[in-house]
């Protein structure tokens, strides 16, 4: 879910600007007051209409296609707002600042469809700041709209006093069809350049755990669970991710962080490299991202998504014909989803990414890109038509693969990287039972190596130089 406009503003980035990418193995390390927090997951399980489980990405002279996250899984937190506390859950969002919540009388009304609502008439911290003007957010597909408000956030640990919010009065229905009574709303966390007076700029909670110096250094790091082993029969799933805040734990990748600089003025979004696609044989067809692409990383987005035509040529094309078919005609598609016979998946390549110029490949496999489709069991593909002619978006098909690192850089106020702000990347490592949560604040020091780099690592993060250099890219 790409939230990136902020206050239904629809002024949004330029093209992201070319500028170089800086990679390097030097990461935040773990240290004391390094807090993990656990995350939710939750199945889609009813997608088969678009509106569904749309992804919310804004648009800035974005493809108008919607951008489905049906068949897969959503992120979520726990949190508490006001005095005394309400409970919440939240999704995560890296793809947007704002934080917003549906309103007890939005729910009562029909116009909001969460799992409750917050009730500023039982907070005595409660304060409306929105001087009697409405705000809101409005994506690609579906908007929310309330008015700025502030009451005590508790997240974890942390206790968030005059946290600024949306209080939200209206959901359209794509919104209300997200939400289907699992959640209350959604925490930013977008780079946002900490440029005030920029009209996307929304006082956000990571911002605000900055600004208090509550966290030890001004980085998070996030880790989703690639496990499928289900311990309960809710749709809520505990232990499906964990935030770190302050740096990245050392239990969640292997090998070395690889960083590259964040290029955009709000997303965290980097130079985009090349794309391959793994063959028979162990060849690939690889090709240069056309000049000017970039990658957003973005955890409220479960696919990943490139510009149509690229997709089809070179990602698609080669798929399909690893089992000797054609890509499907757009009117083919089931629930606008590219689908393969489930029974062939084992023969489809690998797929590989680099970013920036050190032509480090994170590679998917089959099992990372294929899912079955809960409403006819059928198998999709997680490559997917849409984000912009200049962005590309990663999702949580690419996260679960890959524990990611923001680092929103050095500044007179903390003691952040000088390279940033910047995204890192690393091998995810460990699962989890799907069955319960906490969070804990860790006191255990530790490098940014984690464990020996096993021969699969390898093959992912290994400066395939000579391979690469083998292969024309076109």
């Amino acid at each position: 879910m790409l939230l990136a406009a902020v206050a239904l503003l629809t002024t949004l980035h330029q093209g992201a600007e070319c500028a170089p990418a800086s990679t390097t193995t030097t990461a935040p390390t773990e240290e004391p007051g390094l807090v993990r927090l656990s995350l939710d997951r939750v199945s889609l399980t009813d997608p088969h209409t678009p509106n569904s489980a749309t992804s919310r990405w804004a648009v800035s002279g974005a493809s108008s296609a919607e951008m489905l996250s049906t068949g897969d899984y959503a992120y979520y937190a726990q949190i508490t707002v006001g005095t005394p506390v309400q409970a919440f859950t939240v999704q995560l969002d890296t793809g947007s600042s704002a934080m917003w919540l549906g309103s007890k009388d939005c729910n009562a009304k029909g116009n909001c469809n969460d799992r409750s609502g917050f009730d500023p008439t039982a907070s005595s911290t409660f304060r409306d700041v929105s001087n009697g003007k409405s705000n809101g957010v409005k994506y690609g597909t579906g908007q929310v709209s309330g008015f700025d408000v502030t009451d005590t956030v508790t997240w974890g640990i942390y206790n968030i006093p005059q946290q600024q919010f949306i209080l939200v009065d209206n959901e359209d229905s794509i919104i209300k069809n997200f939400n289907d009574k699992q959640s209350d709303g959604l925490i930013g966390l977008a780079w946002q350049n900490g440029n005030t007076s920029s009209k996307l700029w929304y006082p956000s909670v990571i911002n605000s755990l900055m600004a208090s110096k509550s966290i030890m250094q001004p980085v998070f790091s996030i880790w989703l669970n690639p496990s499928t082993i289900d311990t309960t029969t809710s749709n809520m799933k505990k232990n499906g991710g964990e935030l770190v805040f302050g740096g990245i734990s050392s239990q969640r990748f292997t090998g070395s962080v690889r960083y590259y600089k964040v290029i955009d003025p709000y997303f965290w979004a980097v130079n985009m490299g090349s794309v391959s696609v793994w063959t028979a044989g162990s060849t690939a067809t690889n090709v240069q991202a056309p000049t000017g692409r970039s990658a957003l990383f973005d955890s409220g987005t479960s696919k990943i998504y490139l510009e149509s035509s690229f997709l089809v040529k070179n990602v698609l094309t080669p798929i399909y014909g690893s089992l000797g078919k054609s890509v499907p005609a757009s009117s083919q598609l089931d629930s606008g989803f590219n689908t393969i016979p489930c029974e062939s998946r084992q023969s489809l390549p690998d797929v590989s990414f680099t970013f920036g110029t050190d032509g480090v490949q994170y590679v998917l496999t089959q099992q990372d890109y294929v899912f079955v489709m809960s409403w006819n069991k059928k198998c999709g593909l997680s490559f997917m038509s849409g984000g912009s002619d200049t962005q590309w978006i990663f999702g949580d098909t690419f996260l679960r693969k890959f524990v990611s690192v923001y680092d929103f850089g050095k500044s007179s106020d903390f003691r952040g990287s000088d390279d940033g702000p910047r995204v890192g990347l690393a091998a995810s490592a460990g699962v989890a039972p799907l069955e319960s949560s906490s969070f804990v604040a860790t006191g255990n020091a530790s490098t940014t190596q984690a464990g020996a780099t096993s021969s699969a690592e390898q093959l992912v993060y290994g400066l395939v130089a000579a391979a690469v250099a083998a292969i024309v890219a076109l």
